[in-house]
C-alpha cells in the first residue's frame, strides 16, 4: 500500500461521459477490481488468496474489519467497484477529487507483515516502475511492450496516437484518446479522424471568401 499511496492522484478526470471498469489479476487468482467514476472519483478492490486478510480463511466468507471506514457516502455504494466475485476482497482503496487528499483506506487495524493485504505486490505494476509493468504485461498479458512509451506514460506524458500505434496498433488511436480523454489521462492530438479535421479548415476558407473574390 506505501507504494500506491505514493504514486499520486492519477484519476483526476472533470469528464461527464464515461464509467470506466476494469479487472486485472495474476494466474494465481489474485486479482484487482477498478471503477472509475465521471466525476474522477476511483475505487479499487483487490484480493490476494495468500493475505492474512483473505475472506476465504473462515468457514463462511468474512471481510476484515474497517476495509471501507471512513470511505465518502457518494462512493459507498461503489465500494465492490464491479459486481463480479464482491466476495473476493482484502483491500479497498479510493480516489476522492473533492477532499483533495490522494488515495485513501479504510480505518482498519492490518495483521503484522510487509505486504498483509496484498496490494504492495498487486498495484506494483502500476506505480511507475516500468521494468515491473513490462514484466507484468509479459508475463500474464502475453504481450512484448516496447519500453519507451510506458517509461513516459508513467512518468505523466500525454497519450498520442503515436503511443497508442506503438503500444497497440491493432487498436483505432482516436477511439482510444476518446477513452483516456474520458477516464481523465491527459491527451495530446484530435480525436477526430483525418478527413473529420479537415472539415473545419475548409468551412474556414470558405467563410474567409465571402464578400470577396477567390480564386480557384
Amino acid at each position: 500500500m506505501r507504494s500506491w499511496s505514493r504514486s499520486g492522484t492519477g484519476a483526476s478526470s472533470r469528464s461527464t461521459r464515461a464509467v470506466g471498469k476494469a479487472r486485472s489479476g495474476e494466474n494465481e487468482g489474485n486479482v484487482v477490481y477498478s471503477l472509475f467514476l465521471p466525476s474522477g472519483a476511483a475505487v479499487l478492490r483487490g484480493f490476494h488468496r495468500d493475505s492474512p486478510m483473505n475472506p476465504f480463511l473462515h468457514r463462511k466468507p468474512r471481510r476484515w474489519p474497517g476495509l471501507v471506514d471512513g470511505m465518502p457516502a457518494s462512493l459507498l455504494r461503489h465500494a465492490d467497484a464491479t459486481s463480479i466475485e464482491p466476495d473476493e476482497v482484502a483491500f479497498v482503496i479510493w480516489y476522492d477529487p473533492a477532499t483533495a487528499s490522494g488515495w485513501q483506506r479504510g480505518r482498519q487495524r492490518l495483521p503484522n507483515g510487509a505486504d498483509p493485504d496484498g496490494s504492495e505486490a498487486l498495484l506494483a505494476p502500476f506505480v511507475g516502475a516500468a521494468d515491473r509493468y513490462l514484466d507484468f504485461a509479459r508475463s500474464y498479458h502475453d504481450r512484448v511492450l516496447p519500453r519507451g512509451p510506458v517509461v513516459r506514460l508513467l512518468r505523466g506524458a500525454a497519450v498520442d496516437a503515436a503511443t497508442v500505434h506503438r503500444l497497440n496498433p491493432a487498436r483505432d488511436a482516436k477511439e482510444v484518446l476518446r477513452e483516456a480523454r474520458a477516464l481523465g489521462f491527459e491527451t495530446k492530438g484530435p480525436t477526430m479522424t483525418t478527413k473529420e479535421s479537415k472539415k473545419p479548415a475548409e468551412k474556414s476558407a470558405q467563410e474567409g471568401c465571402e464578400g470577396q473574390a477567390c480564386s480557384a
